[in-house]
């Protein structure tokens, strides 16, 4: 399948909000598609969801928590997030992909959807879902 195939098959999402599910007292990362017109709710946990909060609202830390901590890492090293994409949804659990650019060419890390979107927040990395998950 060749890269603009896998493109069609995608939709580009941007994080809407952060917040917690009352009935099971869990947070939520809300992720929209770029027209509003598709939404979709990730269950996470609390440390990234305030990490997720955190980065949105523009709350610095006084000192690196471990997303900022990888990002600062990753520049130091001249890598680029260059997009992540959440892969499918098997058994309730939800998967993503981080795509990292290492000298021009990208290599996919598995990753837990929280952590790729905290990651992605903070470097303007594109967030993707597969239509398998939609």
């Amino acid at each position: 399948m060749s890269k603009d195939e896998k493109k069609k098959n995608m939709v580009q999402m941007k994080v809407y909000d952060v917040g917690i599910d009352p009935s099971a007292n869990v947070p939520i990362v809300f992720l929209k598609d770029l027209d509003g017109t598709f939404a979709m709710p990730i269950w996470i946990g609390f440390a990234e969801a305030a990490s997720i909060a955190a980065e949105l609202h523009d709350v610095k830390m006084p000192r690196p928590i471990t997303h900022d901590l990888l990002c600062n890492i990753l520049s130091t090293l001249k890598v680029e997030i260059s997009r992540i994409v959440i892969t499918e949804l098997k058994e309730e659990i939800f998967y993503a992909l981080i795509y990292l650019r290492i000298n021009g060419e990208d290599i996919a890390l598995d990753s837990r959807p929280s952590d790729a979107i905290a990651l992605a927040v903070r470097t303007g990395a594109p967030i993707y879902c597969t239509s398998s998950v939609q």
